[in-house]
């Protein structure tokens, strides 16, 4: 699922294309970094936006707790908030 996801996002033909396979990227790697756990320093934050996908609703990983919404980029920048923290060692 990431590799495609990957791929898509890269040959994406629109930025609501690649933000829809975004969506898919994130839930794929939010899943492994919860059965996996992180590493590395720090810590890594689980964000959702509530706007996202007509209302849906989209989660999105970060380093930074301060939100950078990656779906409504310069638009909306700080909608969103932490839903959830993965440190190291952490599952």
């Amino acid at each position: 699922m990431i590799r495609r996801s990957v791929k898509a996002i890269a040959g994406a033909k629109n930025i609501d294309m690649a933000r829809e396979e975004l969506g898919n990227l994130s839930n794929a790697l939010i899943l492994t970094a919860r059965e996996f756990g992180i590493s590395g320093a720090g810590t890594v934050y689980v964000l959702h936006c509530p706007m996202a996908f007509n209302k849906t609703g989209a989660d999105w990983l970060q380093k930074q707790p301060e939100t950078a919404n990656p779906y409504f980029g310069k638009s909306m920048p700080a909608c969103g908030q932490i839903i959830e923290t993965l440190s190291k060692g952490k599952i």
